[in-house]
């Protein structure tokens, strides 16, 4: 799924959403709380792994 620059109402969230980041707010260091409700919201994250090697016992 490509990333999206833009998260859409009804689609990527809902008032559940709103009301969580809402709740949340307060707890956030002061430069995150003044940011807007969209800025704050994930528009989406890339996951990197790296499976440790696997070594033999002798």
């Amino acid at each position: 799924m490509p990333l999206r620059d833009r998260l859409t109402y009804g689609v990527e969230y809902s008032d559940a959403t709103l009301a969580a980041l809402r709740a949340v707010r307060p707890r956030l260091l002061e430069r995150y709380r003044q940011m807007s409700d969209e800025a704050l919201m994930v528009h989406g994250i890339v996951l990197a792994a790296r499976k440790p090697a696997v070594r033999a016992n002798n």
